[in-house]
């Protein structure tokens, strides 16, 4: 049997990255996380859990290619303001976890509030029929600490869970 490399690069890809996002799926993401974690040059790291807010009711409302369209976007939204050495990976449906290397907490929500910025802008101008939204939480590890990456990435979820609760008391995602 033959197998040409464009092919071999083809299933490489589709092994380590998400073929919708194109952020790195969770195996590959652990993976690479893994790697900044040994990493002592980058002995801070902040990881930001994110949750698209309303994925379920625009899936149900205007169907999955529609939710589709949404999770491209808030990813777009992290894509165009994270920095070169940060990285994506999808979790699982509506969720992700943003890296940010060697940075902390108060440096990791600047970031995240021009991610925000990105959403309310396309909010503004769009003509969708649903408010693109993401809740957050952002935890930070110290490699000197005694602490586990893991749960600095549950401590992150938890904080977001906090927020997603906070905004879906006032959040409609379907325009009226």
């Amino acid at each position: 049997m033959f197998i040409n490399k464009v092919e071999i690069d083809k299933v490489k890809y589709y092994s380590e990255f998400d073929e919708m996002t194109g952020v790195y799926n969770r195996r590959a993401g652990f993976k690479r996380l893994s790697q900044v974690n040994t990493n002592k040059t980058s002995c801070t790291i902040s990881i930001c859990f994110v949750d698209i807010n309303g994925l379920k009711e625009v899936n149900d409302s205007f169907g999955h290619d529609t939710g589709d369209e949404l999770i491209k976007t808030v990813v777009l939204g992290i894509k165009d303001n994270i920095r070169n050495d940060d990285f994506i990976t999808r979790l699982g449906g509506d969720e992700f976890l943003i890296v940010f290397s060697g940075i902390a907490k108060d440096e990791a929500e600047v970031i995240w509030d021009r991610i925000q910025k990105y959403y309310d802008e396309v909010n503004n101008k769009n003509d969708k029929k649903y408010v693109v939204s993401a809740s957050h939480g952002i935890e930070t590890f110290f490699c000197n600490s005694q602490e586990k990456i893991d749960d600095i990435i549950n401590n992150a979820d938890g904080r977001m869970y906090l927020e997603k609760k906070r905004i879906k008391k006032n959040l409609s995602v379907i325009k009226q």
